[in-house]
């Protein structure tokens, strides 16, 4: 994402000058890293201006960061730097990384932003979601390259809930909160059917929206400082979590109001799961295919379930999974598409079926769903569109797309 945020000098603070002085940078996660576990587990920002023709595209802010923006990456175990151990027993096992792209909130595409620059949202593969500040705000004692984690997902190998795409967000009707939209899934293992996989659907209040706050009893410092890494883990083990129903609402097979949040700050979908979380129901082995859209209060979910079986040449089914956008029940019977008896499809957790084979992303355009469905033998079996759910009327954005970030 290519934003203009305020320059800074050699401390991270925020230079004179006003918006003359901004700069353009590219921001993107480090993306997937084979040779080393913990090299993906960073906000990259690259600086695109011109001015500074001897050093083109180096990383802003890279003196005070030490580097890009740094992504702890927690384990179970505690993580341990020289002779010094943090505990993070609500840490992930899994190798931290950020292939999802940010998700990122400026004056240009949100409405009443009292600030300059933008702030930015990330979901890591092993859950968490962190929200940093790039922006001239002092409010809640911010300053720029500020971070907090928001929520963890409580991911693990066990269970599956791996975070390969980026988010989405809008700001509801009726509450007028800001939320975050998300799904997990193995995308490299889309066959995979592990024992206790348990692949969720969320959506994230952020009550502090559109200003930052420090979170979880801890005030992390810029990546320079040495007490950076265990504020950081510190702060991310103390976070809210999706599977905390003092703080997150399960509201799997839902499909009315009466069933909202209330005052909690999430609600999340359980995938493979109906509401009574009946045993004798199958299994479906869902996860995320693609990113989320958020239109007209309603998120549209891509969701691929394996087929029935072990036979690894076989094509699994595309579902959308439609849900309310503040309450997170269950919209999918309003497209209308009917699933073939040979789908697994628990009764009270339905999705909507698409086709066989895996569902790209949903695009808005004129009320209307499109995507691609990789799979089909026949070219014209690739493009999929549908009429889209009936919704509210948003006005978040001020641009083409009018319902989300």
């Amino acid at each position: 994402r290519i934003v203009r945020i305020p320059d800074v000098s050699e401390t991270g603070s925020v230079v004179a000058g006003g918006i003359n002085s901004d700069k353009y940078v590219a921001i993107m996660g480090g993306g997937m890293s084979k040779n080393d576990s913990c090299a993906g587990s960073a906000v990259f920002l690259v600086d695109l201006s011109m001015e500074d023709r001897d050093s083109p595209g180096k990383i802003f802010g890279a003196e005070v960061n030490a580097g890009p923006i740094n992504i702890v990456d927690t384990s179970p175990a505690g993580i341990t730097i020289g002779a010094t151990t943090t505990a993070t027993p609500n840490g992930s096992d899994i190798s931290n990384a950020i292939p999802a792209a940010p998700l990122v909130i400026t004056p240009d595409t949100a409405f009443g932003i009292p600030w300059r620059g933008a702030m930015v949202y990330i979901n890591d593969l092993e859950g968490k979601i962190t929200k940093i500040n790039l922006t001239d705000s002092t409010e809640n004692n911010a300053d720029m390259f500020s971070q907090t984690t928001l929520f963890r997902l409580n991911s693990t190998i066990d269970n599956a809930r791996y975070s390969y795409f980026a988010m989405d967000a809008g700001i509801g009707v009726s509450k007028g909160q800001f939320m975050l939209f998300g799904s997990t899934g193995n995308f490299t293992d889309l066959g995979g059917r592990e024992e206790n996989m348990d692949n969720i659907l969320y959506g994230v209040v952020d009550p502090d929206y559109p200003n930052f706050k420090h979170l979880n009893g801890q005030t992390i410092p810029k990546g320079k400082n040495t007490e950076f890494v265990p504020k950081a883990l510190q702060g991310a083990d103390a976070a809210n979590s999706i599977d905390n129903a003092n703080v997150c609402k399960n509201v799997t097979g839902s499909t009315d109001f009466a069933n909202c949040i209330d005052n909690k700050n999430a609600w999340v979908i359980k995938l493979g799961k109906d509401s009574s979380d009946n045993m004798y129901l199958p299994k479906t082995f869902r996860k995320a295919s693609a990113s989320p859209t958020l239109f007209k209060g309603q998120v549209y979910f891509p969701i691929y379930q394996p087929p029935p079986n072990d036979t690894p040449c076989d094509q699994g089914s595309a579902f959308i999974c439609v849900s309310d956008d503040e309450c997170g029940y269950n919209n999918s019977a309003k497209l209308k598409l009917n699933t073939p008896s040979d789908v697994e499809n628990p009764s009270n957790n339905a999705c909507a079926f698409v086709r066989k084979g895996v569902l790209s992303e949903l695009v808005i355009f004129a009320d209307k769903l499109f995507a691609n469905v990789a799979g089909p033998t026949g070219d014209e079996d690739t493009l999929f569109s549908i009429l889209s759910v009936p919704g509210e009327i948003m006005q978040n954005k001020g641009g083409w797309r009018d319902s989300s970030f």
